[in-house]
């Protein structure tokens, strides 16, 4: 395993501006919110780690869309049926192909508005428990 210290290195000495590197979590909810929390940003941007080979005009579109929405993604149209389960496990509900795409990275936010809803929901699980 590499140390985050010599990651950091590394990468600031490769001409990768200065970053920090963030501890995740136990879910992909909570290492976003260790993030945006740790950062100080106006405009946060998750990406996936499974799919690191992202195109350059993904995050500027993305990015550009900001202007106009809270936050953005990317999304493909879903090609499989998507079905609407009870808590049995038993169907209730297809939805429409023609209103259902996936949602894929890069997400784009402002950061604050990002923060805010994590620690909404943050607190609306821990009020369930």
């Amino acid at each position: 395993m590499i140390s985050l210290q010599f990651s950091q290195l590394y990468l600031n000495s490769i001409g990768i501006k200065p970053i920090s590197i963030i501890i995740g979590g136990s879910s992909r909810q909570e290492s976003v919110f260790n993030a945006i929390n740790a950062s100080k940003a106006d405009i946060v941007v998750i990406h996936d780690g499974a799919r690191p080979m992202v195109k350059q005009e993904y995050i500027e579109n993305s990015l550009l869309e900001l202007d106009k929405y809270l936050g953005t993604s990317i999304a493909v149209k879903s090609k499989d049926t998507i079905k609407i389960t009870d808590s049995d496990g038993i169907v209730i509900e297809s939805t429409n192909r023609e209103n259902t795409w996936i949602i894929q990275t890069p997400q784009c936010f402002d950061r604050q508005i990002l923060l805010d809803a994590h620690i909404r929901a943050k607190r609306q699980r821990e009020h369930h428990r």
